[in-house]
């Protein structure tokens, strides 16, 4: 986890923040696992969508309105969820590669 210390042994002005590379894995880890549970809640969502018109009885135009708005949702969302929590996890381990890089310029 990471931790700001308000007082630092190298001096009154100083504050130093540490960094643990496990606490970040594993929250990069977390946010693609939501990325896919989100994933699956829109895909069940849109799937109940087009049940209730295909089964649930509705006709005319409320059933024909719905059933474009499943299609449209299905369109717009599929794979966003997902891809979303894949970036968000991409730039956290983007995030730690920085900053092993920048320890290992300054020892």
């Amino acid at each position: 986890m990471a931790v700001l210390y308000e007082s630092c042994p190298f001096g009154q002005e100083e504050n130093v923040v540490v960094i643990d590379d496990n606490y970040t894995g594993v929250q990069s880890l977390a946010h693609e696992l939501a990325g896919a549970e989100i994933e699956d809640a829109v895909c069940d969502y849109i799937k109940a969508l087009k049940n209730l018109v295909e089964s649930g009885g509705l006709e005319g135009e409320t059933a024909t309105k719905l059933y474009e708005f499943a299609e449209l949702a299905e369109q717009l969302l599929k794979g966003a969820a997902s891809e979303l929590g894949g970036r968000k996890k991409h730039c956290m381990e983007e995030f730690l590669a920085a900053i092993d890089e920048a320890d290992e310029e300054i020892y």
